[in-house]
């Protein structure tokens, strides 16, 4: 078919043809010829690169963490708790009841209150404070307060930290780190934290399940109730400040009136009078608060209490 009368023209079709002369010595045999030559020197600088990759040592390779990724060192910790003036002032404390020296917290800050009241498992360790809660478990390091929101970040949304939730985030700093109100700052966090609101689930409350009432004719189920209420609607010119409002289960047929009070005597009238019953219904729902649907006799319903 002819490119003009082809709708969907083939890209190839628009080429410019090629004159022999410029496909001579590239046949089959040379391009395949070509291909193995080209392969074999590839493998050949694969090979040379191998080879080179082995002689390099360890020592030729530094794991740089990123720039946002703070990395706590045994030293590290050393020179920022001798920085904490809460765990200064703990490890102050702790000397003097090894010596059974009295010791007065009063005026202490809360932070200096709630790791004395655990001295029992406090403990220092190569110069570190630590907390031996007691065998079977690792030694958490005192967290000063300068490195709390980084340990945070690097173990909710740092590497590895996936944004786990507040349980998984707090299970996994409780292995290294310990510090007072730990729960209410990794909550804090979390809580505040942009990438996991953005992919939170919304947590809705259970629904019951919308069930079909069945009916099969008309006025066999009616179901009325009261609109308006506390002057959400005006007040008419027949004193009128509420809208009753009648269903009819199965033709769907709606009507709407004009009624002045919600008692039951003021509904049971207007549904009788309002030439909506054809027949006496089978049953009627009833929506309005505090009235209760009865059958008093074979015309009418009545609606008791009120």
């Amino acid at each position: 078919m002819p490119g003009k009368q082809n709708v969907v023209e083939d890209a190839l079709s628009r080429l410019e043809p090629v004159p022999e002369s410029a496909t001579e010595g590239f046949g089959v045999d040379s391009i395949v010829a070509a291909g193995v030559e080209d392969f074999a020197e590839d493998s050949m600088d694969e090979e040379i690169e191998i080879e080179e990759e082995d002689e390099l040592g360890e020592e030729d390779f530094e794991m740089i963490p990123p720039e946002d990724e703070p990395v706590f060192t045994l030293q590290h910790m050393r020179d920022m708790q001798a920085e904490d003036e809460c765990i200064v002032q703990v490890r102050r404390f702790l000397h003097m009841y090894e010596a059974g020296d009295p010791v007065d917290l009063a005026g202490e800050p809360p932070c200096v209150k709630s790791l004395i009241a655990r001295k029992d498992e406090l403990n220092v360790v190569e110069d570190l404070l630590v907390l031996d809660v007691g065998a079977g478990v690792n030694l958490r390091i005192i967290a000063p307060a300068a490195a709390i929101i980084d340990i945070i970040v690097r173990s909710h949304s740092g590497v590895g930290g996936a944004h786990e939730g507040i349980v998984k985030t707090r299970e996994k700093i409780s292995r290294q780190y310990y510090w007072p109100r730990m729960k209410r700052d990794i909550i804090q966090y979390i809580s505040a934290c942009q990438t996991c609101g953005a992919f939170a689930k919304v947590h809705r409350s259970a629904r019951a399940p919308l069930c079909p009432i069945g009916t099969g004719d008309r006025n066999e189920l009616i179901a009325m109730d009261l609109m308006g209420g506390k002057d959400s609607l005006p007040t008419t010119s027949h004193q009128n400040r509420y809208i009753l409002v009648i269903v009819d289960a199965f033709t769907k047929f709606a009507l709407a009136v004009a009624v002045g009070g919600q008692s039951a005597g003021v509904v049971v009238r207007n549904v009788i009078t309002s030439g909506y019953l054809f027949s006496e219904p089978r049953c009627v729902f009833c929506r309005i608060r505090g009235c209760a649907l009865s059958r008093e006799n074979s015309k009418t319903c009545v609606i008791a209490g009120g």
